[in-house]
């Protein structure tokens, strides 16, 4: 046995034995590793639901901002059916809230991403 090591042993039945040995298997880990995995996982439970409500909230965010593009371009087709309005300055304001719009989604969505491979690392 190696230095700093100690044995653990469980008491479980053929059939538990047996599907942890599956899973194990198919995840291409040890059973050790893979109980070691499943138990560290379950104590840090509370950091899988907080990053799970991150990635759902994130992905929630993205579709707000989404459908905000999307009623600029609304506005922008009203005024051009001739709605009063000093368009010069109009069409640049809109511009740059498309713009900071599309941003935003970018980013959201790099945020959604670099979550998602953490959370199903």
């Amino acid at each position: 046995m190696r230095e700093n090591k100690l044995r653990f042993n469980i008491i479980m039945t053929k059939e538990e034995h047996e599907a942890i040995r599956k899973e194990a298997r198919k995840r291409k880990k040890t059973m050790s590793t893979f109980i070691k995995d499943a138990v560290f996982r379950r104590m840090n439970n509370k950091r899988i639901v907080q990053l799970e409500k991150i990635v759902l909230l994130n992905e929630e965010i993205i579709i707000n901002t989404a459908k905000m593009g999307s009623n600029l371009n609304q506005m922008a087709a009203h005024l051009n059916s001739g709605f009063a309005i000093r368009e010069e300055e109009f069409y640049t304001l809109a511009e740059e809230i498309k713009k900071n719009t599309r941003k935003l989604v970018e980013e959201m969505r790099d945020i959604n991403d670099i979550l998602k491979k953490e959370f199903y690392r």
